[in-house]
């Protein structure tokens, strides 16, 4: 049980990372589009598979299977 709760977590707080380099993709040099001020398509699939972790991680370590 404690080993699946810490999987989820750290599965969560991976999820978190992703969306913070996500939304700071533009003001660290990673994005591709032409403004510094836009949120492209990209950083919203990655914001949003960042959720995604973030959603699974707390299934994972706060939901037991019957």
């Amino acid at each position: 049980m404690k080993n699946r709760k810490l999987l989820g977590i750290v599965i969560g707080l991976i999820g978190v990372a992703v969306i913070v380099v996500a939304f700071l993709a533009d003001y660290i040099g990673l994005s591709s589009g032409s403004s510094a001020n836009s949120f492209g398509q990209r950083q919203m699939l990655l914001a949003g598979f960042g959720g995604l972790m973030v959603i699974a991680g707390a299934i994972v370590a706060f939901f037991r299977r019957p």
